[in-house]
Formats: C-alpha cells, structure tokens, sequence
C-alpha cells in the first residue's frame, strides 16, 4: 500500500483483508483437501468435495464472529453492502 496501493482499496476491503488473514486456517484438521476428499471424510461430504477446507474456515469464521454472544458480533453495525464487502 505504500507504494500507492490506497488507491484500489477501501476501509472494509482493508477490513475484508484482515478478517481473512486471521481466519485463515482456522479449524484445520491437519489434512489437505485432497486427502479429505479420497478418505469421504465428513467436512468433504458436507461441501461437496469442492474447496473443502476453504470452505470450512470461513464458515467456521463467521459462525464465530456471528455467533450468540451478541456482543462479540462487531459486524452487527455494518451497512448491508459493508458486510457484502467483507462476506
């Protein structure tokens, strides 16, 4: 970003980015996807063999910061296209 960067982004693409690093392999079984996919292990089934683990982090993510503690729910706030930004 410092080399001009800014341009081409916003503070809840910023925010997107962020969210993604830290989400990032959350929940990992310790097994790629095509080991997940061969072996019909459940989180396969549950997506359909497609983007296994990709899938299952951010959905784990979410369910997280979304979750029943309304008060841990910081996106609660958000514009409905903000939080389109950063889903």
């Amino acid at each position: 970003l410092r080399e001009g960067g800014d341009r081409y982004t916003n503070t809840f693409t910023k925010f997107a980015v962020l969210i993604g690093a830290l989400a990032h392999d959350v929940g990992h079984p310790g097994f790629n996807n095509d080991y997940l996919v061969k072996s019909k292990h459940e989180l396969a089934i549950r997506y359909n063999d497609v983007a296994v683990l990709e899938n299952m982090h951010a959905c784990l993510a979410f369910e997280l910061m979304l979750g029943e503690q309304q008060h841990a729910n910081f996106m609660a706030d958000l514009k409905e296209a903000d939080y389109a930004t950063v889903r």
